[in-house]
């Protein structure tokens, strides 16, 4: 038991060490690491990360007036000011910390991230910390309050996918065979769009076996590259799976692959660029909300289009029409095709990081070392956002329109969500 906790708290203390110049950074990144390990879905997880953030976000915006407290543009009760002096780092990793834990398994990362940070509040002026503790805790539960509100709980008692037996409808996919995740996930209320409003998409390559049409050439091109990959459109495909649970079988053997969602990918993406130019833990609070508003209703939309095409996978296609024994590179996720959530979510915050740090030039993303990955480079998020989204189509997952119109979809949310919270 001793060394389990030792390694537990070994782990944990070279995560913080990597991160120790902004604590906002700090915070996310453990919450990442939980969600992780508690394999939440990429479109739940995205509403875990704007609930922790808006809370340490709401903090910052009671001390500034500068900052547009989401009660100005959501269904945020507006919360009460502060009636004592705060120290508001302290306050908003407070806030954020017990936010997060409302709606995670694993508490130990949290927790114990909390209690270092505790120890060095410490030598601080402890009036000031108990009034900032107690703002923090108090902000998390109007906070937890509000998020009562979503329609997440609702979703819970609706029933799950049903399967049509029509021909171009969505079915299971191998090595699992799960059942469409999230189906319901168009209900869940919007931060800058509001709820039963969703962007207008355009038509899809309707379903079509004929050789000679649109849909099957579609499917075909996705065929034809997975069979003539590139060493480097395999990396890129691997890089950005970004698949929190990627199922692998060795002989009898099953097991799982724990991975960042799309939105961890791009909140370590944020973090890096955020340490690496010294932004203060204000500023960096409003960016790690702004990133997580815009992929949270980013996923929403999406998922909206999803499960009202309901379409195909060229997974499910190829092996009906073109080869019964294909295998994309990477695991195709369990809901329809059409559009693609990853260059959806990715547009979306690559649109708000542009924005964020406008001079930003060449950076690199390390975040992957933990996969045993090679860091890579980009000129700018756009271009890191563009390689995330023909990702897919290099690990065999989805057609080429499918990526840009999530594209298109993203960058609009992304801009009306910097234009809503600016």
């Amino acid at each position: 038991m001793w060394a389990k906790h030792f390694l537990f708290f070994f782990a944990l203390s070279i995560l913080m060490s990597s991160y120790s110049q902004n604590i906002m950074v700090e915070s996310n990144q453990v919450l990442i690491k939980t969600i992780m390990d508690d394999l939440f879905s990429p479109p739940v997880a995205s509403r875990i990360h704007l609930c922790a953030n808006v809370a340490a976000y709401e903090v910052y915006a009671k001390q500034n007036p500068a900052i547009k407290s989401f009660s100005m543009f959501s269904h945020l009760p507006p919360i009460s000011a502060p009636s004592q002096k705060l120290d508001n780092d302290i306050a908003a990793t407070v806030a954020f910390v017990k936010t997060g834990l409302t709606y995670i398994y694993t508490e130990d990362y949290l927790n114990a991230f909390l209690a270092e940070k505790e120890k060095l509040w410490a030598k601080k002026d402890q009036v000031i910390v108990k009034n900032s503790i107690a703002y923090g805790e108090e902000v998390a539960k109007q906070i937890v309050e509000w998020s009562k509100g979503d329609n997440y709980g609702y979703t819970r008692t609706l029933q799950r996918y049903v399967l049509s037996d029509t021909s171009g409808a969505w079915q299971q996919t191998p090595p699992e065979y799960k059942n469409g995740l999230e189906p319901n996930w168009y209900m869940m209320r919007q931060i800058v769009l509001p709820t039963d409003s969703f962007l207008k998409f355009k038509h899809h390559d309707y379903y079509n076996e004929d050789k000679n049409s649109r849909c099957y050439k579609l499917m075909d091109s996705v065929y034809k590259k997975s069979k003539n990959l590139t060493s480097t459109e395999k990396t890129i495909a691997l890089y950005w799976d970004d698949n929190p649970a990627t199922t692998h079988s060795k002989g009898h053997t099953m097991y799982v692959e724990k991975k960042p969602s799309p939105l961890g990918h791009w909140l370590k993406i944020t973090g890096q660029n955020i340490r690496t130019r010294k932004v203060s833990n204000e500023q960096a609070s409003i960016i790690y909300t702004r990133v997580c508003v815009a992929a949270y209703d980013a996923f929403i939309n999406c998922w909206n289009v999803k499960y009202k095409l309901n379409t195909i996978r060229p997974e499910t296609y190829i092996h009906r029409l073109i080869d019964p024994d294909f295998k994309p590179l990477i695991e195709t996720p369990p809901f329809p095709e059409y559009t693609s959530g990853h260059s959806t979510v990715s547009a979306a915050v690559a649109t708000i990081l542009d924005y964020s740090f406008p001079k930003i030039g060449r950076f690199t993303d390390s975040s992957q070392v933990m996969l045993g990955m090679k860091p890579r480079s980009f000129t700018s998020f756009r271009q890191a956002a563009n390689e995330a989204s023909i990702s897919r189509f290099y690990g065999g997952i989805h057609i080429m329109t499918a990526l840009k119109e999530g594209e298109r979809m993203g960058k609009v949310i992304g801009e009306q969500t910097w234009k809503v919270m600016k």
